[in-house]
């Protein structure tokens, strides 16, 4: 497996690098994000992102490498349907227990916007990842206060206090 760039993105800094599970690749991805980890010698996280439409049983292989970030995609950008969080509330909560050995980070990303991040704080995420709203704003530094704000009100709502990412 080669690199798809001219410099690899662990030689340009990256910390964590995700891969997709549906690629073709996957398992030999992460194999290789932790080699080049090692090479470097320094720590690249080796992340798995999966979506919506992928059965968790599916999985298996991939998780037996215990991938230290697992992204749960709360949409498929490919067809256009809205979010469903908490479809992908459900499916965290599954890895959650299908992972408990080895307790990888869990995010939850798709959709997330000013309207949805309440809920997708309380989906037991240890992360929430936004890109669109906040990079399609009009003013992206108002809009990531914005989404701060509301996770932090939704965090204090149920006792969870500061956020983790």
């Amino acid at each position: 497996m080669r690199w798809r760039r001219s410099r690899p993105a662990p030689r340009r800094g990256a910390d964590l690098i995700s891969v997709h599970a549906e690629a073709p690749n996957a398992a030999q991805a992460l194999a290789r994000i932790r080699s080049e980890s090692a090479r470097l010698g320094r720590p690249i996280l080796a992340g798995l992102a999966v979506m919506p439409g992928t059965a968790l049983a599916a999985l298996s292989g991939l998780l037996a490498l215990r991938p230290d970030v697992i992204l749960v995609l709360a949409l498929d950008p490919r067809d256009g349907a809205p979010a469903d969080v908490p479809a992908a509330a459900a499916r965290l909560a599954k890895l959650r227990a299908l992972c408990a050995d080895f307790a990888p980070v869990l995010a939850i990303d798709g959709g997330i916007t000013a309207e949805t991040i309440a809920e997708a704080c309380l989906t037991g995420a240890d992360l929430v990842v936004s890109g669109s709203a906040i990079f399609k704003a009009a003013d992206p530094a108002a809009m990531l206060a914005r989404l701060a704000a509301v996770q932090q009100a939704a965090l204090q709502q149920v006792g969870g206090g500061a956020p983790n990412g």
